[in-house]
C-alpha cells in the first residue's frame, strides 16, 4: 500500500509505521527513571553512587568529577 504525497514523492505506509513504533520504543526508555544515579557528597566534595530501589550507597568515587553515564539526582521543586 502506497500513500502519494505529491506527484513525484511516495511514501511506503509500513515503513512510516515501522518508524513510529521504532520512535515511540525510544520515547518509552529515555522517559523511564535510571536505577542508579549520583550525588555530591557536601563533606567530601566526591560524588557517590546511590541505587534508587534500595536508597543505598552504590560506590564512592576516590577521583574528583562525576560518574561518566549515570544520571545526576536532581532536588525536587
Amino acid at each position: 500500500m502506497k500513500l502519494i504525497l505529491s506527484k513525484s514523492v511516495k511514501v511506503n505506509v509500513s515503513f512510516l509505521i515501522l518508524l513510529y513504533i521504532q520512535c515511540s520504543k525510544k520515547l518509552d526508555v529515555m522517559s523511564e527513571k535510571k536505577k542508579v544515579v549520583q550525588v555530591k557528597n557536601p563533606k567530601t566534595g566526591r560524588y557517590v553512587k546511590i541505587d534508587r530501589e534500595k536508597g543505598r550507597i552504590v560506590a564512592h568515587k576516590k577521583s574528583d568529577g562525576p560518574f561518566k553515564n549515570v544520571a545526576v539526582a536532581r532536588k525536587r521543586s
